[in-house]
């Protein structure tokens, strides 16, 4: 059983779903989930009107926007009993989640949503590229789909 993940996320729709996931899985465990988003380094300043916003402003902005969201959906799971951190960082995705993973010593990662294409052979997409250079598990949750009268579990029987 992992008692401690790591959930890299990005602003997508399908984060709420995976949250609830994974409070499926974990809830009651006293497990720690580690949710991390990671952002691109400002590196312009910006104009408003007639004002100038610095980087380190912007930063600051960036790193408060991300932090709100990780602060709503770790709510979901502290709920139900699990121990969230939140992590923001400012750089490439890929070596950050494993910056994060190395730090954090976690189990597991667990990426949300559906698995994008591979862009070509010699140029895979981030989540190949995480699977190739993980030191632990990497997990993929799919997005839950919201159940309809005609879906569900069905039992078949199986001749012995």
């Amino acid at each position: 059983m992992f008692n401690h993940i790591l959930v890299p996320l990005d602003q997508r729709s399908g984060a709420v779903e995976t949250m609830s996931s994974i409070r499926q899985w974990l809830g009651g465990t006293g497990a720690t989930v580690c949710l991390l988003a990671v952002r691109r380094p400002v590196r312009e300043i910006e104009r408003r009107g007639d004002r100038i916003v610095h980087l380190d402003e912007l930063m600051r902005e960036e790193y408060a926007q991300c932090h709100d969201y990780l602060v709503r959906l770790g709510s979901h799971l502290a709920y139900n009993g699990i121990v969230v951190q939140r992590e923001v960082r400012f750089g490439e995705l890929l070596t950050e989640t494993l910056a994060v993973a190395r730090q954090h010593s976690v189990q597991a990662i667990v990426l949300t949503g559906q698995e994008q294409p591979r862009r070509s052979l010699f140029r895979p997409n981030w989540m190949h590229q995480l699977l190739a250079s993980a030191e632990v598990p990497v997990l993929v949750m799919p997005q839950s789909v919201p159940a309809s009268p005609r879906t569900g579990l069905r039992y078949r029987s199986v001749p012995v």
